[in-house]
């Protein structure tokens, strides 16, 4: 549905017809959609046409587990810029007067094509204030704040989002497809931060710097394999990595393959049994390859967390990308005390470096953007968007999305 800006001043956008979000108000209940006629822009601010989101796991938990409402869900998805917070154009109707950067320093303007950053910084608390925004104490989170009166477009289930002044956004081409870019602000976005952490953390557990001790001819254990698991095995791949792929889910087992992954296993088997994980390594082994020395967890299954650092050579790396999503209990202070796979004693003698990763940085969405439109000719990271359902099916969607058929669905206005 075509939208049209027909009044505008320096904050206030009218366009017909509405705008409209689909809000979801609780427990028992369906996305309801709402239409939200006048948007108010701060300086800085952008609204967005949508043109493409994606249903992520988050989505689908944060109604299962009836936590936030009421909310607009959505946090990946990609879209146009059809207005800015500040001065009236020349025309009167489009506000082309605001002023607002990208991550990588280049002025946005009216009509370009971007995606966002899933989380913006308040800008005002202490830490905000001491130039650290990423541990901000009060940011705001597209799809998973609550909706209130003046950031009503708050998710990617609308047909257009504010995206709030701070915010970091990447600009993209017109060529790679929706269906590559929309996931990006979200598992790709996070996949990317995931491998540069174990970088990072890689080149400080050996004590000295230098290309042998990034990712280059390293192991790589990716546990999972769902839109953030198939991007990290690609981009490690891509990073000169032999990738391993954890996944009891044959069907995206195969499909690691074409993400760069060298040998994939089942996790529910035993570790010696073929198929299973110790089968893999040792396979890798006979070939010559390393142990594994760097594991991304991106499935928040607590079996697969203990099976990734069980695994680990001395001195290895543990990014725990999926845990904020944890499936199942935590561990009890019992069963660490026991000395299980997880217990301090183990990482102490190990000498395991863990890290939990749960927001990325500017630059890893930049990183996801280009990595995206690099790779989406040789990895089929369209295919993933299984199903594309309009915006007033978002219940449908979500359906879909939990039954697990494909790795993504999609929503279009």
């Amino acid at each position: 549905m075509s939208h049209t800006i027909v009044a505008a001043n320096s904050t206030d956008v009218l366009i017909k017809p509405a705008p409209v979000a689909m809000v979801w108000t609780g427990a028992g209940s369906s996305l309801a959609e709402i239409a939200v006629p006048g948007v108010a822009l701060a300086e800085g601010d952008l609204l967005v046409a949508v043109e493409l989101a994606t249903v992520s796991g988050a989505d689908v938990r944060a109604v299962a587990e009836a936590t936030g409402a009421p909310l607009v869900l959505g946090h990946e998805q990609v879209g146009r810029i059809v207005a800015m917070g500040g001065a009236p154009g020349s025309d009167g109707v489009s506000i082309s007067g605001g002023r607002a950067s990208a991550a990588d320093g280049r002025e946005l303007v009216v009509g370009m094509r971007v995606v966002w950053a899933e989380t913006v910084a308040c800008r005002t608390c202490s830490r905000c204030l001491a130039d650290a925004p990423r541990d901000c104490t009060r940011p705001s989170r597209y799809g998973h704040d609550r909706v209130h009166r003046g950031w009503e477009l708050s998710g990617g289930f609308a047909s257009h989002v504010q995206v709030l002044a701070g915010t970091a956004v990447a600009i993209v081409d017109e060529t790679t497809p929706a269906t590559v870019l929309a996931p990006t602000p979200g598992a790709v976005a996070r996949a990317a931060a995931a491998l540069r952490t174990a970088a990072t953390l890689r080149l400080l557990s050996v004590g000295r710097s230098g290309p042998s001790c990034g990712l280059d001819g390293r192991t790589v254990l990716v546990a999972g394999a769902g839109m953030m698991g198939l991007a990290a095995a690609a981009l490690a791949a891509e990073a000169g990595a032999i990738v391993i792929v954890s996944e009891p889910d044959e069907a995206r087992r195969q499909l690691a393959l074409d993400f760069g992954a060298t040998a994939v296993a089942d996790p529910s088997l035993g570790r010696r049994a073929p198929g299973g994980l110790g089968w893999a390594l040792n396979e890798l082994a006979i070939a010559g390859r390393e142990p594994v020395s760097v594991a991304i967890e991106t499935s928040g299954a607590l079996a697969a967390v203990d099976g990734a650092r069980a695994v680990l050579v001395d001195g290895g790396v543990l990014v725990l990308a999926g845990a904020a999503d944890a499936v199942g209990s935590p561990p009890s202070t019992e069963s660490l005390a026991a000395g299980g796979d997880i217990a301090p004693a183990a990482l102490v003698r190990h000498r395991h470096t863990v890290a939990g990763l749960h927001d990325y940085l500017p630059e890893d969405l930049l990183r996801a953007v280009e990595f995206a439109r690099m790779a989406w000719h040789r990895h089929p990271f369209a295919a993933l968007v299984g199903d594309t359902l309009p915006l007033a099916r978002a219940n449908d969607a979500l359906d879909l999305a939990a039954s697990g058929t494909h790795v993504r669905v999609g929503l279009a206005p």
